[in-house]
């Protein structure tokens, strides 16, 4: 039987989400050099190299970032000010490691967002102007023309529909 959510909260505290896009733990790096409350010095030198892992390369931070968008778009506003500081960059240093990676901060967000229309247009009964709206698309028009420019067929068909445009 598994644990109820009293045992989850006093584990990982009162910011505990369920039924999220993924499965994950987020330890900044302050929580990673508190020492361990049961275990050894041994265990703690075990698990440290595989919980601490630098981001320094580009792709890395560019992954990084995608992630943060992942999170971000359908709950807030996804400009480069609030990504670079939940990535923990300055807005300089965002635009410099993506450039490096090979992309731009507006190709990234536009990838993001059109995986995430597509798995809402599939996924829910939203109407394609909802998923325009929750992915902050200025109308449904301009929604509609990104989503066939990224993945060659309208929102409608996106759907399973092949008869007539939304």
């Amino acid at each position: 039987m598994s644990p109820g959510l009293d045992s989850y909260l006093r584990c990982f505290g009162s910011t505990l989400s369920f039924n999220q896009d993924r499965n994950a733990l987020w330890l900044d790096a302050a929580c990673l050099r508190m020492p361990l409350a049961a275990g050894s010095g041994a265990t703690h030198a075990m698990l440290t190299p595989m919980l601490v892992r630098r981001v320094d390369d580009a792709q890395a931070v560019a992954f990084k970032v995608e992630g943060v968008m992942r999170a971000l778009l359908p709950f807030s506003p996804c400009n480069r000010k609030n990504v670079a500081q939940l990535a923990n960059l300055s807005e300089r240093s965002l635009q410099r490691r993506l450039a490096e990676a090979g992309t731009t901060f507006q190709q990234l967000r536009d990838r993001v967002r059109a995986d995430i229309a597509l798995k809402y247009l599939r996924q829910s009964s939203l109407r394609a102007a909802q998923v325009g709206e929750i992915l902050g698309y200025s109308e449904p028009a301009a929604f509609s023309r990104a989503f066939r420019r990224q993945h060659g067929f309208t929102p409608y068909q996106a759907r399973g529909h092949t008869d007539r445009e939304e």
